[in-house]
């Protein structure tokens, strides 16, 4: 066991006749820290390796930590900045509720 942040990444396409599917793609390790540079760093890396079509982003979906939604230089913000990525994406935080019985 490490103590090793990870950054997970799924994909959702739609496909020409509307059919959608959702796969896992990959996990990152994040060797330095968790802040939305280290994060945006790894993640832009990855798709220029593996020449994901950034241009056909619709969204980011996070679970709404600070290094993923800050206004500044968390990850959504980074990207909104690049000009590799479209600028009419949406980005959503999902907020769980744990709920003990």
């Amino acid at each position: 066991m490490t103590n090793t942040a990870q950054l997970c990444i799924f994909i959702r396409m739609v496909f020409n006749d509307m059919l959608a599917k959702e796969e896992f793609l990959t996990i990152i390790p994040l060797k330095r820290m968790t802040r939305g540079e280290d994060i945006y760093d790894v993640f832009f890396i990855f798709s220029k390796n593996y020449k994901l079509p950034i241009y056909k982003l619709v969204c980011i979906t996070t679970h709404g930590a600070p290094a993923m939604t800050g206004n500044k230089i968390g990850f959504v913000a980074l990207c909104r900045a690049n000009e590799y990525f479209p600028s009419c994406f949406h980005s959503i935080a999902l907020y769980s509720n744990k709920i003990c019985v």
